[in-house]
């Protein structure tokens, strides 16, 4: 994450509530993205450690490391779907 504190949003367009934030340096999980009508990218995540999920724009993340969290050798992601 980048510097700061972002908010966790109750869904992939910046005017939807906020259900949470995330500090800068926090690891998040990646558990799917999705773009929205206006062809913004936006990732679906939770702070790990937590049970805090929501979404982030992409606008916001830096991923300065990435795991490959199953050791298969492959960084996958997915596409959202009924969430």
């Amino acid at each position: 994450m980048k510097a700061g504190t972002w908010n966790l949003k109750g869904n992939y367009y910046s005017d939807c509530a906020n259900i949470g934030t995330v500090n800068g340096g926090e690891r998040v999980w990646f558990l799917c993205w999705s773009t929205n009508s206006y062809g913004n990218l936006w990732w679906y995540v939770r702070v790990a450690g937590t049970t805090k999920r929501g979404w982030i724009s992409a606008a916001n993340i830096t991923a300065e490391r990435m795991t490959d969290d199953n050791g298969d050798g492959v960084i996958a992601d997915k596409m959202c779907y009924g969430l």
